[in-house]
């Protein structure tokens, strides 16, 4: 038995999406300041793709509130399965 319901499980992943392009700009400028080395690398390649690639693990994460079973959601939230 599910302990949220599909609307609430679609609620979060609609404020998921919301949240997504500033969640990963955050991770991305937290990335770089603590790999400089990246940006004198990479220059701006390394924000666009790290931004990408950010946002390509939050939806990764997201997939699982939208399904009509909540086991894949309540294993990535409790931890048990990297998302």
């Amino acid at each position: 038995m599910s302990d949220f319901s599909l609307a609430d499980r679609t609620a979060l992943g609609d404020r998921l999406q919301a949240l997504k392009p500033g969640i990963a700009e955050d991770v991305t400028r937290v990335f770089l300041e603590a790999h400089p080395d990246w940006v004198a690398r990479y220059g701006d390649r390394a924000r666009r793709f790290g931004i990408e690639d950010a946002q390509f693990h939050i939806d990764s994460c997201e997939a699982p509130s939208r399904q009509a079973a909540s086991g894949p959601l309540k294993t990535t939230a409790s931890g048990r399965r990297a998302c």
